[in-house]
């Protein structure tokens, strides 16, 4: 699959967080995985992976965070990196999130979600999505790092 064929997935998702009523939408920015998080992850044809149980709960808490990092801050075709420039976010918040690992990852993703959607900056989480589920799914996660540190930093 190409980068831009699995862009689509982000912009998927947001497109069917459009469509959800308020209170739909509120449950997925909570983080709550009810109904519309498991509509909107059949939507983009993920299927739960043969891994174990332990696992596989770990699999859907990363969906999970993709999904409301999407539903707080929204989606745009803005590079992470980019955005969190956009966003002034600092470089210390950048460094803490380029350096994450594990379940950090997803404490840093919080915090920058949380902050982007404050500055009404949306972005491209496609970064993210190569953070989390590096392992599962044979993303680079170095290779997201990287493009997240270059569009930062590199952002006029």
């Amino acid at each position: 699959m190409t980068a831009r064929q699995s862009s689509t997935w982000e912009s998927t998702l947001d497109s069917l967080y459009q469509k959800l009523g308020n209170g739909e939408q509120a449950s997925l920015r909570r983080g709550e995985m009810k109904e519309p998080f498991w509509r909107m992850l059949a939507a983009i044809g993920r299927e739960e992976p043969s891994l174990s149980r332990e696992d596989k709960t770990r699999w859907y808490e990363k969906w999970q965070l993709i999904i409301q990092l999407i539903a707080q801050a929204g989606y745009k075709d803005v590079p992470l990196g980019r955005a969190l420039a956009k966003a002034d976010v600092n470089e210390y918040r950048v460094d803490r999130l380029l350096s994450a690992e594990g379940k950090e990852i997803d404490q840093q993703l919080r915090g920058i979600g949380s902050l982007l959607e404050s500055a009404s900056q949306k972005a491209d989480w496609r970064d993210a999505r190569y953070l989390l589920l590096s392992e599962e799914e044979g993303y680079d996660d170095e290779r997201a790092r990287i493009d997240i540190a270059r569009t930062y930093y590199t952002y006029e």
